[in-house]
């Protein structure tokens, strides 16, 4: 699941929850999801443990997918 499918499938306080488990912002999670930011691969993998798996590393940065 990408981040903009997490974001849409849950409401404000668990993504901001999700946010909080992985040491960011709510506002640079959006920015993310929207795709006006790219996170480093150390933020990738945070976001992944954060939401327990369901966003994995190489949909947060699909650039991953051709290594």
């Amino acid at each position: 699941m990408n981040a903009l499918e997490f974001l849409k499938s849950r409401d404000k306080q668990q993504n901001m929850a999700m946010c909080e488990r992985a040491s960011t912002s709510y506002g640079y999670f959006i920015h993310l999801a929207h795709g006006r930011r790219s996170p480093s691969l150390k933020m990738a993998q945070k976001l992944n443990i954060a939401s327990d798996g369901e966003m994995t590393v190489v949909e947060l940065i699909p650039a991953l997918a051709d290594i």
